[in-house]
C-alpha cells in the first residue's frame, strides 16, 4: 500500500514527498523475507526509489538504489517477472544517459527494444518511456528513441487507455519537432485530434454513466431507507402494545432477558413487578369494552408518568396484566413506586413483585413466576377482606 502511494505521489511529480513513503514500504517488504515476491517486491521498491531521485536530480542516490536493484537481479535472476526487467532497463537506460555513459547505453537500449517487443502491455510503462524520451531528445539519441516508437506502433496500444494514447502521441509530436521532420508532425497532430475525440467521447460516455449510476445508487439509496422505515415499524409494531403504546408480551420478554443477563454477570439486582387490573371484567360486562379499554390505557398512562421518576421499563402483558422491570434497585425503591403508583392512578389493581440477584440456574421466567406467586396472595388477601 505504502508503495502504491508512492508512486501516485511520483505521478504528481512530488518525488521528494515520495520518497520517505516509498522508505516505509520498503521497511514492510523486509520483515517477510519468506514472501513469494520477496525480490521483486523489493527491487521494485528500490527503481521506484531510483526513479523518484531523477527526478529530483539526484544521481546519486539513484545510482545506489540502481547498484542495489543490479545486485538482487544478479544474485537471483529466477526471481523476478518480465515487467521488473524492463523498468529495469528503463531505469538503466536513463542512468548511462544521465552518466554519458555509451558503451552502456548502447547494451541497455539493445536490451529495453528487445523486452519491448516481447510486451503486449506497454501502456502500463508510457509514463516512465515519456521520460526517458525527453532525455533522448536533449541527448538527440534519435535513431533509438525512433526505434522505440516502431516498436510500440508496432505492438499498439489499446484505444480503451486513451492517457496512454495521448502521451505517446505528445511522445512523437516532440520526437518529429526535434528532427524538424514536419511531414510527420502533421500526422502526429492529426492522431492527436484523434485521441482528443476518443478523450471527448470517452468523457461524455462517462458523463452520462456515471449519471446513471448516481441517479440508480439514489434510487437504491432510497429504497434501501424506505425498506429500512418499514422494516424499523414492523420491528416496533411487533414490540409495542397498540392499545396501550407500552412494551407488548415480546417486547417486555427482551427487555427481561437482557436485563436478566446483565444481573446476572455483573451480580446486580432485577426486580419484577406482576400486576393485573381488579374487576376488568364487570367494566366489560356492565359498560363495555371500550370503557374497559379507557381503564387500561389509563392504568397504561399513569405507569408512563411514573416510570420517568423512578426508571423502570413498563408492559402489558397481555389482558389486563401489566409487568414492570426494575434494574439494581433494592425492595424500598420498589414497594414505594407501586405505593405511589395505587395512590395516584384512579384505577384499582393488584399488584407482586420479586426483586433478587439471579443465581445458579436460574431464568428470567422464574422470577415472573415468583412475582405472579406474590400477585395472587395479594388478590387472595383482597377477595378476603371484601
Amino acid at each position: 500500500l505504502d508503495e502504491s502511494i508512492g508512486h501516485i505521489i511520483m505521478q504528481l511529480g512530488q518525488y521528494k514527498e515520495a520518497r520517505p513513503i516509498l522508505q516505509k514500504g520498503l521497511a514492510g517488504i523486509k520483515k517477510d523475507k519468506s514472501h513469494l515476491h520477496y525480490y521483486s517486491n523489493l527491487s521494485g521498491n528500490y527503481m521506484s526509489d531510483a526513479f523518484a531521485c531523477l527526478g529530483m536530480g539526484n544521481l546519486k542516490g539513484a545510482q545506489a538504489s540502481f547498484r542495489k536493484v543490479k545486485s538482487f537481479i544478479e544474485k537471483h535472476p529466477d526471481k523476478f517477472r518480465s515487467d521488473t526487467y524492463l523498468n529495469f532497463e528503463l531505469l538503466r537506460l536513463r542512468l548511462a544517459l544521465t552518466e554519458d555513459n555509451q558503451a552502456e547505453a548502447e547494451e541497455s537500449s539493445r536490451r529495453l527494444i528487445a523486452l519491448l517487443k516481447e510486451n503486449t502491455m506497454l501502456h502500463l510503462y508510457i509514463e516512465e518511456i515519456k521520460k526517458l524520451s525527453d532525455l533522448m531528445i536533449k541527448k538527440e539519441c534519435f535513431p533509438c528513441l525512433e526505434t522505440i516508437l516502431g516498436v510500440i506502433e508496432q505492438n499498439g496500444i489499446s484505444p480503451d487507455a486513451v492517457d496512454a494514447l495521448k502521451i505517446l502521441t505528445g511522445i512523437k509530436i516532440n520526437y518529429y519537432t526535434a528532427k524538424g521532420d514536419i511531414p510527420q508532425l502533421k500526422k502526429c497532430y492529426e492522431e492527436q485530434n484523434q485521441v482528443q475525440q476518443i478523450m471527448l467521447t470517452k468523457q461524455k460516455v462517462s458523463r452520462k454513466y456515471l449519471a446513471g449510476l448516481l441517479s440508480f445508487t439514489g434510487q437504491l439509496r432510497k429504497e434501501m431507507e424506505e425498506t429500512m422505515a418499514r422494516q424499523n415499524m414492523l420491528l416496533t409494531m411487533a414490540k409495542v402494545d397498540s392499545l396501550t403504546d407500552l412494551a407488548n408480551r415480546y417486547g417486555a420478554n427482551l427487555k427481561l432477558d437482557e436485563a436478566f443477563e446483565k444481573a446476572y454477570q455483573q451480580q446486580t439486582t432485577v426486580g419484577i413487578v406482576y400486576m393485573d387490573m381488579d374487576n376488568l371484567k364487570r367494566v366489560n360486562d356492565k359498560q363495555g369494552h371500550l370503557e374497559g379499554d379507557k381503564h387500561l390505557q389509563t392504568l397504561a398512562n399513569s405507569m408512563k408518568s411514573l416510570a420517568r421518576k423512578y426508571d423502570f421499563f413498563a408492559s402489558r402483558f397481555g389482558g389486563d396484566e401489566f409487568v414492570l422491570i426494575f434494574e439494581n434497585q433494592s425492595d424500598d425503591y420498589i414497594r414505594e413506586c407501586i405505593a405511589e403508583l395505587k395512590t395516584k392512578c384512579p384505577v384499582a389493581f393488584s399488584s407482586g413483585y420479586h426483586n433478587a440477584v439471579p443465581y445458579g440456574k436460574q431464568k428470567s421466567w422464574d422470577f415472573l413466576e415468583m412475582a405472579d406467586m406474590e400477585l395472587y396472595k395479594e388478590k387472595k388477601q383482597k377477595k378476603k377482606t371484601q
